[in-house]
């Protein structure tokens, strides 16, 4: 996943994957087990199953992603070991698992699909190694092919993680099926958008000066295209649900006039590199709107109160960090490191996140039979953010630390300090993935703006598998 460039549109594929759950005939509207009922207590192998997956799905597949973007050798020995020694087994194990009760979903369509994907990029990572001194038009379709099935296991393993919890405990079936979507596509939206926003600030602001656009005018585009989608879609396709609308088809559709007219209002605020504060505001007005939701239950009311508080805080902070930040345009060097305040807003976005994916009808009637407050309840969830958001700061640091290890094995001054001068052989294999970084992928983009790019962050596996 190169970060150096803004990937803000990858948050519309959880939409289509949530279209997959909504229509896959494999996902029965019936629920397993009676309405109301505590959800199944899976046998012993699926929980190995649950574990293994997390293990490999959840930690190793997105650090080997790191690697190869780092060029680290140690891409491939991770990639290996999550792909053939725990994901093989791992896959298995629920068919071994007898009697189990769990009926056909997408989750298991979709994990067996994963597996042979995950298959077929060790694959070509092999044939990338064995035949790295052949220049042809096939081998850069095989580097090319790798790169995009390297950098697309982030959201993949997002969905399935997401596909799997929500399977463990028997959600998301029969009338539940549509508010679940919708509170697993807003949520992702939010920790997506956190993640980017740190992506950006870590590495793209010297992308951001040379296109002379600043962070809110890619912000205020994606607000613009989210708000016309739901407008339009939030009462069915064009309004064909019929006549009749309910308080919430008029909350949710009006937020999507909200956010259209008002992202179109922060792309004009916005262009030519300008900060705006329209983009903080648009959270601010979101997190509002959900605060006031009335719900049936009243632990669902609190939880969305605490939810929409924490987006207005967020809306909030994003506004004080723009009027702080007065220069137009990003400075021309990124800052070693981000301050506080910085981190506050991606933070409070991906919390709001993990809530409001946890907000579910079922999850907080389940949470209302066990007894366990809202206070309680979020508190939860906030831990779960700060751990998440721990976890991507880390990738962030593995992928700093890799790469900056790199370029002093290649300066030849730090060599010699060190202990002796590089080798030739092994300056000359580690020139070929010099140009592969994200840093200088970006710096021959400012240098020639008029060359488009042909390279891929994982081309030249040579040293990967």
């Amino acid at each position: 996943m190169n970060r150096s460039t803004p990937k803000n549109a990858g948050l519309f594929p959880l939409f289509l994957a949530a279209q997959l759950v909504a229509g896959h005939n494999g996902h029965s509207s019936e629920p397993p087990t009676p309405p109301g009922s505590l959800p199944i207590r899976p046998p012993a192998l699926v929980v190995v199953h649950i574990f293994l997956q997390l293990l490999t799905w959840g930690f190793l597949l997105p650090i080997g992603v790191i690697l190869g973007l780092a060029r680290s050798r140690l891409h491939a020995p991770v990639q290996a070991i999550a792909g053939l020694l725990l994901s093989l087994p791992a896959t298995t194990l629920p068919h071994l698992a007898a009697r189990h009760p769990y009926p056909p979903t997408l989750h298991a369509t979709l994990g067996s699909a994963l597996f042979l994907l995950l298959l077929a990029q060790i694959i070509q990572g092999l044939f990338l190694k064995s035949h790295r001194l052949e220049p042809s038009t096939f081998r850069s379709t095989i580097q090319l092919t790798h790169s995009i099935i390297g950098k697309s296991f982030f959201l993949l393993s997002w969905i399935q993680i997401l596909l799997g919890v929500v399977a463990s405990l028997s959600f998301c079936y029969g009338d539940h099926l549509g508010q679940c979507i919708a509170h697993m596509i807003m949520g992702s939206a939010f920790v997506g958008y956190g993640v980017v926003m740190l992506s950006m600030l870590e590495f793209g602001r010297p992308w951001l000066r040379f296109r002379k656009i600043s962070q809110e005018y890619l912000d205020c585009c994606v607000i613009t295209a989210w708000g016309v989608v739901n407008t339009f879609t939030e009462h069915g396709v064009f309004f064909s649900a019929g006549p009749h609308w309910s308080h919430k088809d008029l909350q949710h559709t009006f937020l999507g006039v909200i956010w259209a007219s008002a992202g179109g209002l922060g792309i004009y605020l916005s262009r030519g590199g300008r900060r705006s504060v329209i983009s903080g505001l648009v959270i601010i007005i979101t997190g509002w709107a959900f605060q006031s939701h009335q719900q049936s239950l009243e632990l669902s009311t609190r939880v969305h109160g605490a939810f929409g508080v924490t987006l207005m805080a967020a809306g909030l902070v994003k506004i004080i960090t723009v009027v702080r930040h007065s220069s137009s345009v990003p400075n021309a060097q990124p800052e070693p490191g981000l301050d506080a305040l910085d981190h506050l807003t991606p933070l409070l976005l991906t919390i709001s996140g993990v809530m409001f994916m946890s907000a579910t009808e079922e999850q907080l009637i389940l949470i209302s039979r066990i007894g366990v407050d809202h206070a309680t309840y979020v508190l939860g969830q906030v831990s779960i953010g700060c751990l998440l958001y721990l976890y991507i700061n880390l990738l962030i640091h593995f992928y700093r630390r890799f790469t900056s290890a790199k370029s002093s094995i290649l300066d030849p001054a730090h060599a010699q300090l060190v202990g002796g001068p590089v080798s030739h052989k092994q300056a000359s294999l580690d020139g070929q993935y010099e140009r592969l970084s994200m840093e200088n992928l970006l710096s021959r983009q400012l240098e020639r703006p008029h060359r488009e790019s042909s390279s891929s962050s994982f081309d030249d596996n040579d040293d990967h598998m």
